[in-house]
């Protein structure tokens, strides 16, 4: 998904899938608009945590696409 809206100084978002994943052994990237470090935690079937290491500024977004090794 591209767009993604984050809180104002928000320094984690619960990303909801598109889809339903059959498990959880999906990768998942991740790229915010602003400089920060992010990394995915919390993988379930539905939903996926995104953690930034600097809070979210004004109109802060995330684009994010679910991948799987074949």
């Amino acid at each position: 998904k591209v767009g993604e809206s984050i809180t104002l100084a928000a320094t984690s978002k619960v990303v909801s899938l598109k889809a339903t994943e059959p498990d959880t052994s999906y990768g998942v990237l991740v790229v915010p608009n602003w400089g920060t470090t992010v990394h995915v935690t919390a993988k379930t079937t539905t939903t996926f945590t995104a953690n930034f290491g600097t809070g979210a500024p004004a109109s802060a977004t995330l684009d994010w696409s679910v991948f799987r090794e074949e």
